[in-house]
């Protein structure tokens, strides 16, 4: 019965979505200054990180307790914030309700409120930095199955290993903004 009302509330967020799609030249995307934002607003991992502001700003990530590895993990990539102040101005859209929905390359999609990523540190990462020379990545193992992180994979340095209100989702392909 859970799984059948989850399978329904994420049916219901994705025809939200789609009634709401708007299009928009991803080649052109700028800073929003105001709070006047298309919504569902999009970005797209993979180019956040062909950004060279981005590459500047890549650093080690080190998370206590990845709950998909379960242990203590390195990555390296980019501070969540940093990615969304360069497309809004952040005081902006801190006191908006607004959700952030993910979606992954197995067609899992999670979302949670947008104002966690503003109290707690949350990375989105490119690399695994405990993977083996030349692999970019090491390979998740959910009992017989096993799935990739990759491309991308949003990780948080201070979630409570007991705190399931954190999103782990890997394989990253699309973020969403929504107002709720």
């Amino acid at each position: 019965m859970n799984k059948l009302i989850c399978y329904l509330f994420l049916l219901f967020m994705m025809l939200e979505l789609v009634a709401c799609e708007t299009t928009s030249d991803k080649n052109n995307i700028t800073r929003k200054d105001t709070l006047d934002i298309d919504f569902p607003f999009e970005i797209d991992p993979k180019e956040v990180f062909e950004l060279s502001k981005f590459k500047s700003k890549l650093q080690e990530v080190i998370v206590p307790f990845d709950p998909i590895y379960k242990q203590k993990k390195r990555y390296e990539g980019v501070e969540f914030k940093k990615v969304l102040a360069h497309y809004f101005d952040l005081e902006s859209i801190k006191s908006q309700n607004i959700m952030i929905i993910f979606e992954c390359n197995d067609h899992y999609i999670i979302s949670m409120p947008l104002q966690k990523i503003f109290t707690h540190h949350a990375y989105l990462v490119w690399r695994d930095l405990d993977a083996p020379k030349g692999k970019r990545w090491i390979t998740i193992k959910k009992g017989e199955e096993t799935k990739e992180a990759a491309p991308y994979y949003l990780v948080w340095t201070d979630a409570p290993k007991t705190d399931f209100s954190f999103v782990w989702p890997y394989g990253l392909l699309n973020i969403k903004l929504i107002k709720r």
